[in-house]
C-alpha cells in the first residue's frame, strides 16, 4: 500500500491509490490528517475483489463505487464504517492495548469492505497481526515495539528508557502516530507548561521570559531530525496562538493517574496561593500547615525579608504587592544601580493587578535576601 499523502488544507482534500496500476479504493483526508471515507469498487468474485497482481480479479464490469465514512473514537481508532444511508457497514473493537476483538475482519479476502486501518488510526498487517507505525511495528499483543526507539529516553522519566514500550504504557489517554516515543505529546506539554506560566505571571518581564523559553523550544524542535524527515510539521508544534490546556485540566490528569501524590501538592499550592494574596491570613493558616519556613530567608527562592518600613507597606490593602511578583520582578526585572547609591540593586517592571498594567519598581538586597523598598504606580 502507498503511504499516506501530505495533509492538505479542508479546502482540498486528497486520496490515495492503494494500487498504483490499476483504481482500487481511494481515502480522503481532512485538515487535521483525519481519515473522512474511503471509496471503493465492491466485488463478490471468490477473493473478494482482492487481487494479488494488477487486473487478476476485482469487480465486475459496470459496479458503482461506493462510499464509506469512518467513525472513530477519542484515540482515532476506527470504530466504524457507515453507509450514506446511515447503516452500520462494520463495527470494531479493541482491547486497551489495541488488541482487536474478531480481528477477521482486517483479512483482506473477509465478505466485508477491505479496510486496512485500525487502532489508533493506523494500518494494520492480518497476516503478521502487527500494527504498522511507520517508524516501527507494534505489536499490541504484548503491548510493545518490536524493535528499538530511535529516541534513548530521559533519564529524569525512567519508563522512557525502555526503549520498546508503548506510549508510557498509558495507552487510555496517549497515542503514539510516528512509531517514536510520544515526543509530539512530551513537547507540547513543556510549551503548553511555558504558556501557562506566561498566563499567570505577575509581571512583564516574566511573561517575556516565559514566551522566548517556548520560543526556543520550537527552535529546537525545528532543529531535530524528526522535524527534518517529515514526521511532524509546523502544525504539530503548538504555537502561541494557539488554545492550551489550563492548569486545572493539567492537575484533573494528575489527579487521574497519581491521586495521593497530586492531591497534596493541588491543595498545598492552593493553601500558598490564599495565603500570599490575603496578607494578615498568613500566620494562622501556614502555622498550621507547616507549609512555610518562618526567621531569616537566606534564599529568594524561600522568600524575602522585609525591612520594617516594607513590612509596614505589605500589610497595608493599598499598597501591598503579592510576594511572587515581587519575585517575579526580583529574577525578570531590569536592574539597574541604586539611586541612592547602596550595594542593592533597582528592579524595574511591569505588574499585574485586577487586570490592570503598572509600573512596578523593588530595591533589593541580595546579600540579605531583603526588599528594602517596593513601589507600583
Amino acid at each position: 500500500m502507498s503511504k499516506e499523502p501530505i495533509i492538505q488544507p479542508i479546502t482540498h482534500l486528497t486520496h490515495v491509490e492503494v494500487d498504483s496500476t490499476k483504481w482500487k479504493e481511494t481515502y480522503v483526508y481532512g485538515a487535521g490528517g483525519e481519515r473522512l471515507s474511503m471509496t471503493y469498487l465492491p466485488a463478490y468474485d471468490s477473493n473478494n475483489g482482492w487481487e494479488p497482481t494488477p487486473g487478476a480479479g476485482g469487480a465486475e464490469v459496470g459496479v458503482q463505487p461506493k462510499t464509506l465514512w469512518y467513525m472513530q473514537d477519542a484515540l482515532g481508532s476506527v470504530i466504524g464504517l457507515v453507509e450514506k444511508d446511515g447503516r452500520v457497514s462494520a463495527r470494531y473493537h479493541y482491547y486497551e492495548f489495541g488488541v482487536m476483538q474478531g480481528s477477521k475482519k482486517m483479512d483482506l479476502n473477509w465478505p466485508g469492505p477491505d479496510n486496512p486501518f485500525g487502532y489508533t488510526g493506523l494500518g494494520y498487517d492480518y497476516s503478521s497481526g502487527l500494527t504498522y507505525a511507520r517508524a516501527r511495528y507494534y505489536q499490541p499483543e504484548i503491548g510493545r515495539f518490536i524493535s528499538e526507539d530511535t529516541y534513548k529516553g530521559d533519564m529524569w522519566n525512567p519508563q522512557t528508557l525502555n526503549l520498546y514500550s508503548y506510549v508510557l504504557n498509558n495507552p487510555l489517554i496517549y497515542v503514539d502516530p510516528t512509531g517514536h516515543w510520544n515526543e509530539k505529546l512530551g513537547f507540547n506539554y513543556v510549551i503548553n507548561e511555558y504558556k501557562n506560566m506566561w498566563a499567570i505571571a505577575p509581571t512583564r518581564a516574566e511573561r517575556d521570559y516565559w514566551a522566548k523559553q517556548a520560543e526556543d523550544l520550537r527552535d529546537q524542535i525545528r532543529e531535530s531530525q524528526y522535524f527534518k524527515s517529515g514526521y511532524y510539521t509546523e502544525a504539530d508544534i503548538m504555537q502561541s496562538t494557539d488554545a492550551m490546556i489550563p492548569m486545572d485540566e493539567i492537575m484533573k490528569r494528575a489527579h487521574e493517574m497519581f491521586p495521593a501524590l497530586s492531591a497534596i501538592q493541588g491543595f498545598t499550592e492552593s493553601a500558598a496561593l490564599y495565603i500570599e494574596n490575603h496578607p494578615g491570613e498568613g500566620i494562622a493558616v501556614s502555622a498550621g500547615m507547616g507549609i512555610f519556613k518562618y526567621g531569616k530567608l537566606s534564599k529568594l527562592e524561600d522568600g524575602l525579608n522585609f525591612t520594617a518600613t516594607t513590612a509596614a507597606r505589605m500589610e497595608n490593602v493599598g499598597r501591598f504587592v503579592p510576594v511572587q511578583t515581587l519575585i517575579s520582578a526580583i529574577k525578570y526585572g531590569d536592574g539597574m544601580a541604586d539611586p541612592q547609591g547602596t550595594k542593592a540593586i533597582m528592579y524595574y517592571t511591569v505588574m499585574y493587578k485586577n487586570n490592570q498594567a503598572y509600573n512596578l519598581e523593588v530595591l533589593y538586597d541580595k546579600a540579605s535576601n531583603t526588599v528594602l523598598h517596593f513601589m507600583y504606580t
